[in-house]
């Protein structure tokens, strides 16, 4: 992989599927049939698995820390592995917001950072990723794209 990557360039895109979804008195099924999340908010953790293509070909594996706030805004707070087809893995950090769409799905932008001390992926520490994309709750689906900040 080459370290001549450019600002704004299309760094892979990501197709998740989410797996699991640990709830703490609140469902994510009691949001999408209308039910407000509390004053305190709720929090949700998301596990969410799938392929990562692009300059960046392997396998994501991801967990979100979700918490909903009371005006229905998602923050979001990840924590994930991508394990590239050649077996190098990369431990990566996000941060980010989701917001509610009237098609019922929720818009997502999110800030990413890789570490990682494998020879010759080290200079994907220096990276910060912008990440867009959206979230299907009906049917638990994520794409994402993620670019070079």
């Amino acid at each position: 992989m080459s370290q001549s990557i450019a600002a704004g360039e299309q760094l892979c895109e990501l197709s998740l599927q989410i797996t699991s979804i640990t709830d703490f008195g609140m469902t994510l099924q009691d949001l999408n049939e209308g039910k407000a999340p509390p004053p305190a908010g709720i929090r949700l953790d998301a596990a969410a698995s799938g392929p990562c293509t692009g300059k960046l070909n392997g396998q994501l594996d991801a967990i979100d820390y979700l918490y909903v706030r009371a005006d229905g805004r998602f923050e979001l707070h990840i924590h994930a592995v991508l394990t590239l087809d050649d077996g190098a893995r990369l431990a990566l950090t996000g941060t980010g917001a989701g917001s509610p769409t009237a098609d019922g799905t929720i818009r997502l932008l999110e800030y990413v950072g890789f570490l990682t001390a494998v020879p010759g992926y080290e200079w994907l520490n220096t990276l910060s990723v912008r990440g867009e994309g959206t979230v299907n709750p009906a049917s638990r689906e994520i794409s994402l794209r993620w670019y070079v900040a």
